[in-house]
């Protein structure tokens, strides 16, 4: 019959090897935290700059219902609601939960749902709940988004019930 003399050394090995893994994985999500209130302070700002360089050169969108497939947009001038932002004609936020973050010290999948608002002068605030299915990639030390799906419209109870994520 084993016993703890025997088994402590197993044990040992075990601890030994599994908590650098997890201490990277605290660290990679640490990472991708930092990523995502970036994307927050961008849309918060109306800084395109800023939002253009959350995504790869390459990057795909895929929006809506019917979904929509298009390339990130190269525009230098941003949109047109960066600008009524940076004029303060207008106030958006995002906000951002997983259900699901998959990685390595490279690439994460991260999928959950997005929180998008906006107040507009004396009008009541606006809110659209989405969904979020991204790819992201790691490169030069700087995470960005390869492909991002989005599906709008989802009932705020989604968002709710999704309220042990982050914010």
């Amino acid at each position: 019959m084993p016993t703890l003399h025997t088994r402590l050394p197993w044990l040992v090995l075990v601890l030994a090897l599994t908590a650098p893994a997890a201490a990277q994985t605290d660290s990679i999500i640490a990472e991708l935290d930092a990523f995502w209130a970036e994307v927050s302070r961008t849309v918060a700002e109306g800084d395109d700059v800023g939002v253009k360089a959350t995504y790869h050169p390459d990057a795909v969108w895929v929006r809506g219902d019917p979904a929509q497939i298009s390339a990130m947009p190269r525009s230098e001038e941003g949109s047109a609601g960066s600008a009524r932002t940076r004029a303060g004609e207008q106030a958006p936020g995002v906000a951002f939960r997983f259900s699901s973050r998959l990685h390595d010290s490279t690439t994460a999948h991260e999928v959950g749902m997005v929180h998008f608002w906006n107040d507009v002068g004396d009008e009541p605030r606006r809110h659209n709940y989405g969904l979020l299915d991204s790819y992201l990639v790691k490169k030069d030390g700087r995470w960005m988004i390869l492909v991002e799906i989005q599906r709008w419209n989802l009932p705020e109870a989604d968002w709710q019930a999704l309220a042990s994520g982050r914010d």
